[in-house]
């Protein structure tokens, strides 16, 4: 499409007595078709104005509604704002008192777990001295009986075999001994 400043610039050639006529009738088409473009355009335009235009007057209409909605919701929120703050009011005390009544509970509850706690460490304790006890017992029972074996191995290796004295019933209960 031409616009106005290359219409502009056409230059036609002269010849004897004006302009060619060649030159312009070529001419002619192409700018009526763009004349004709730019008149429908124009026609579009001017419907799609008229269409905003009416769009804009809705949507004023709708701020205006919009606006009023708007104070009406601001009342009614203030109005609930100040309800929710009563009933939050009322929720705290209750949990401030539910809060000091698990508060006694939980101090009841931790003496009562110290106060075991403290038996279980005597008991711990307790118990720690009877195992030492045995223990000890135990090292000593088991001193003995190495003592013991040990004497008694010396004792085997200072008696002589008697094979030849001793019937060979008497050993076999000998050993079984």
């Amino acid at each position: 499409m031409l616009t106005p400043l290359e219409i502009q610039k056409i230059e036609f050639r002269k010849s004897i007595g004006g302009y060619k006529r060649a030159d312009i009738d070529e001419m002619m088409p192409v700018i009526q078709g763009d004349y004709e473009a730019l008149y429908k355009e124009n026609i579009k335009l001017k419907d799609r104005l008229e269409v905003l235009e009416d769009l804009v007057n809705k949507y004023k209409s709708m701020e205006d509604t919009m606006r009023e909605t708007l104070v009406v919701a601001q009342k009614a929120a203030d109005d609930l704002a100040k309800g929710a703050e009563q009933k939050a009011q009322v929720i705290l005390e209750r949990a401030e008192n539910e809060a000091t009544l698990i508060r006694e509970a939980a101090r009841a509850d931790a003496a009562q777990t110290l106060r075991m706690k403290e038996q279980t460490e005597r008991d711990i304790l307790s118990y720690g001295l009877q195992i030492d006890s045995i223990l000890n017992v135990q090292k000593e029972l088991t001193a003995k009986l190495i003592n013991l074996r040990s004497d008694k191995d010396g004792l085997q290796s200072d008696v002589e075999p008697a094979e030849d004295t001793v019937p060979d019933e008497g050993v076999a209960s000998a050993e079984r001994t």
